[in-house]
Formats: structure tokens, sequence, C-alpha cells
């Protein structure tokens, strides 16, 4: 499963939690309230066996709200939801529907976060899970047979 659908599968559930104005992109001037935003995750990579690789995340969502109580709030109550499902996120396929797997989360906080001159409250809530991926290797057409002979037998390697 790709970064994308992972991550489009944290939005759809947050989103599930704390209905609100949805962005991706840098957010515009005089947004609407409530909203959400979900900038590209931190990502680190390391090698995990001969095989594979292991991506670790880090999605900080922002959380806009009218004030900071409710703000913190609502942030609180999507974080333990997540905490309440066992740190279980479900996966979506693509177009949405359900895949029957799961995003398991490693580790997930909440802070209030300075909204600077602006009157309203904003919270972070940061989830960070791992996966695991397989390494491309090549394929190679088989260019020469081998032949031996193994106890009176002629057989092809």
């Amino acid at each position: 499963m790709s970064m994308e659908m992972e991550i489009g599968s944290l939005m759809a559930y947050v989103y599930s939690k704390y209905e609100a104005e949805v962005y991706t992109e840098r957010m515009p001037q005089g947004f609407t309230l409530p909203a959400l935003y979900f900038p590209p995750p931190i990502v680190l990579s390391t090698p995990f066996t001969s095989h594979s690789f292991q991506n670790d995340y880090s999605l900080v969502i922002k959380l806009f709200h009218e004030d900071e109580q409710g703000a913190f709030s609502e942030a609180e109550r999507v974080a333990n939801a997540i905490r309440k499902s066992r740190y279980c996120v479900p996966r979506r396929n693509e177009d949405g529907t359900p895949a029957n797997r799961l995003i398991i989360v490693s580790e997930i906080d909440t802070r209030m976060v300075d909204s600077g001159s602006i009157v309203m409250g904003v919270a972070q809530i940061t989830v960070n899970w791992k996966s695991r991926y397989v390494y491309d290797f090549p394929t190679y057409e088989k260019i020469m047979h081998v032949y031996g002979r193994f106890l009176g037998k002629e057989q092809e390697i």
C-alpha cells in the first residue's frame, strides 16, 4: 500500500471524527472554520531486511477552531478515538472502500500551536506510524544451460 493511500485513510478517519473543511495545500487567506490541514508527512527511511525497507512516517495535522479550548478539546477527542481503537486506523482503497487492513499507529500526541495575532484556536495532532516495502529486484532471463553428469545420469541444472 502506498503512502498516499495511508494518508488518505488517516484523513478519512480524522474527518469522520471532526467534520471540517479539509486543506492539503497552503491555507488560503480567510479560510473556513472549523478546518483541518494535512501537510505532507515527514519520512525517515531505513533498511529492514535484505529484501525490504521501512519508512517511519510522522504526519502533523493542524486542527482549526473558533477558540483555543475548543481546538484542544477537539484534537484530544480525535486522538482519543485513535487510542481507544487500539491505535489502529482502518485502511481504505483508492476508491474509499474499506481495505480490510489496518494502519498501526505507533505514537500520537496533541498540543496547542500559537496562532499568532489571529483570534482562533489551533491544535496539532502528530500521528506516527511505520510501513514496510519490498525492494525492486531485477529479473534476469536465463542465458545458458549447464549440463553435468551426476551419478551416471545426465541432468540439466
